[in-house]
């Protein structure tokens, strides 16, 4: 990753969104100094989410959104699931990604 980004990590099944914490790094100006939150969730979580954002972000008319603000966050949220995913490039992804669905569901 370029210097002064925060790094996605993959840890016993959960994906950690880090951002940067030195204020004195060159970063991006909105990540300047701005509290983050960091979401922990399970392998299988991350692929459902990612595979409905990538949907989200395919199929919804850019006038859907209040605000381009919450497009941006949606397309930050797909680049960062899409850095931190092997699984929506291997071949058999529909299964893994149907296994995920199974496992995640309430029923």
């Amino acid at each position: 990753m370029g210097e002064g980004l925060g790094k996605n990590l993959v840890h016993e099944g959960f994906i950690i969104f880090d951002r940067p914490k030195d204020k004195h790094k060159k970063v991006a100006k909105k990540e300047m100094s701005v509290p983050h939150v960091i979401i922990n969730l399970s392998k299988e979580e991350a692929i459902v989410l990612f595979e409905f954002v990538s949907r989200l972000n395919k199929n919804l008319p850019a006038g859907y959104f209040h605000d381009q603000s919450e497009q941006r966050v949606l397309w930050d949220i797909e680049a960062i699931l899409e850095k931190s995913l092997e699984e929506p490039l291997l071949p058999n992804y529909t299964s893994i990604l149907n296994k995920a669905r199974e496992r995640v569901r309430d029923d």
